[in-house]
């Protein structure tokens, strides 16, 4: 019989251990974090949509801010804007506010060094002066040029090595099409069990105007945590808050390709509470990595410049005690975070002026602040210094938003990634450390038994 040699024996423990930590990396999700266990037990057995596997997987490789009309105009001056991406891609979409967008005209150079023909640009979604824009391409480029976009008030253009868009577009209604906005409001759906909030605290999803307004997402885990997000683009309401749910849910629904709009809750500069995903005890699509357990609240606005509002605060401090009276998620610091906050991000999001208020909404969720009438918002706070993560520039073309402000969650979704907790925080571990210890001592016997015979 051949007997294994300690050195055969070894090397067979590392291809063991090599192969079980490449098991465990390939498959680990945020559910295997060790601050998340308690979550795993609260996993539904099956999913509950078929779609969940379009969930796009792909962040931006770069991103070109466009601020105010000013700087559109000063982009368009002449005959068109050119843009050269460092890395090649194959499709551009944005969130952009305009007068008109009906003259957008692009082209872009291959990586052969030749430049396609002018197309129109792709117009998703439209409502008023709220628009989605698109471009995907069948091969790699590296430059793209733009015509017509001279009256861009606002946007945010997201370039991917990839299509991730939807092959077939989810169809949304417009505003003259919501009806039967109680259809789906019933007196249980303030229920612990529902997860969802009730309709004299928020604006559901039927009233403002979402798509399939019971799609639920996900696996049920149990909340533990909240995320604090500012929306960036859209920066304001725009004076019509529920075409800007509707216009966030299209884009994160068909030019991400995600399962629904990322957030579980979203509040208006108005103070008007949004339900953004169905359920507050499934994941969002809000913060990288880190969504399993974790309720996303956005307030619409760009809190790098601009300042919360105290009737903006006060709404959202509503639906945080909504969610810890819900969910028993704790009131404090360690369980209520920004977005940058998290492990793993590269953002300036909530924004300076946001995040500097956590303590005072935390405080205003659990009563110890009287809350505040109105609309004057405290004064400004001084911009946080960077986060040493992500350095003073996400890479998002020159500006101070982060590119993740409204890309939170591009990496989310997924089954199976490499997002989430180390695998010494997994059962693995155990069973790593238990045959490494019987082959171990097996060996040693047998190396024993040859130094007896040789005798």
């Amino acid at each position: 019989m051949k007997v294994m040699t300690g050195m055969s024996a070894h090397k067979m423990i590392s291809g063991l251990l090599v192969s079980l930590l490449a098991l465990q990396f390939a498959c680990a999700d945020d559910a295997w974090a060790p601050e998340e266990s308690e979550a795993t037990s609260e996993r539904a057995l099956t999913p509950t949509v078929a779609d969940e596997q379009l969930e796009a997987l792909s962040q931006p490789v770069f991103w070109v801010d466009i601020p105010d009309n000013a700087t559109a105009r000063t982009l368009f001056d002449g005959d068109a804007a050119q843009i050269e991406s460092p890395d090649a891609f194959q499709q551009v979409s944005w969130m952009m506010d305009a007068e008109d967008a009906s003259e957008l005209r692009f082209r872009v150079r291959g990586e052969s060094g030749d430049w396609s023909k002018w197309s129109p640009v792709e117009i998703t979604w439209n409502e008023g002066d709220f628009y989605n824009a698109l471009i995907r391409l069948d091969t790699p480029a590296t430059e793209l040029e733009l015509r017509g976009g001279e009256k861009i008030q606002l946007a945010q253009l997201e370039f991917y090595d990839e299509v991730v868009a939807r092959d077939h577009f989810i169809e949304t209604p417009r505003a003259d099409e919501v009806t039967g906005a109680e259809a789906h409001q019933t007196d249980e759906v303030g229920t612990v069990q529902a997860a969802i909030a009730p309709s004299s605290t928020v604006t559901s999803r039927a009233q403002w105007g979402a798509v399939n307004p019971d799609k639920v997402c996900g696996n049920v885990v149990a909340p533990h945590r909240m995320a604090i997000h500012h929306t960036a683009i859209p920066a304001d309401d725009g004076g019509d808050a529920a075409a800007r749910m509707r216009q966030m849910q299209n884009f994160h629904l068909n030019d991400r390709g995600w399962c629904d709009i990322g957030y579980h809750f979203v509040v208006a500069q108005s103070g008007e509470i949004f339900q953004g995903r169905s359920r507050s005890d499934r994941p969002g699509a809000h913060v990288g990595g880190q969504n399993s357990g974790n309720v996303g609240i956005a307030l619409i606005g760009d809190f790098s410049t601009q300042s919360p509002s105290n009737t903006q605060l006060d709404s959202a401090a509503e639906i945080m005690k909504w969610v810890h009276d819900t969910h028993h998620v704790s009131l404090d610091r360690g369980s209520v975070k920004g977005h940058r906050e998290h492990a793993g991000q590269s953002t300036n999001c909530p924004g300076g002026n946001l995040l500097n208020q956590l303590d005072d909404l935390i405080n205003r969720a659990a009563g110890s602040t009287p809350p505040s009438s109105g609309t004057g918002g405290n004064e400004p706070a001084p911009a946080p210094s960077p986060d040493p993560d992500s350095g003073s520039n996400d890479g998002s073309g020159g500006s101070t938003n982060s590119p993740s402000d409204n890309t939170q969650n591009l990496d989310v979704e997924q089954g199976c990634n490499m997002a989430g907790g180390s695998p010494l925080g997994s059962p693995i571990l155990p069973l790593i450390l238990v045959v490494m210890g019987l082959m171990l001592v097996r060996t040693r016997d047998e190396q024993s038994a040859i130094s007896v015979s040789q005798q």
